[in-house]
């Protein structure tokens, strides 16, 4: 990761340039965000990306738990 770490700048330039782009695409084409045009090109409602996001959220734990089944299975101490 040291060679990333020497480019961190630039990966943050560049990443807020794009949400800056993907922002001002959706206020020209009247859209309340980003995430709204995003998600209207499949017409999804913004209630079920949200949705997602909270179950995926709360059901964490669970997986966080596998993982550490995993990690005791294979007796290693990461698991990738």
């Amino acid at each position: 990761y040291s060679v990333y770490q020497q480019f961190r700048n630039t990966f943050a330039s560049t990443l807020s340039t794009h949400i800056k782009g993907h922002n001002f695409k959706a206020k020209v084409r009247n859209y309340s965000s980003a995430r709204e045009a995003s998600l209207s090109n499949n017409h999804i409602p913004e209630s079920v990306y949200d949705t997602l996001v909270a179950v995926v959220t709360k059901h964490l734990p669970l997986l966080h738990r596998y993982m550490e089944l995993g990690k005791r299975l294979f007796e290693v101490e990461k698991l990738h």
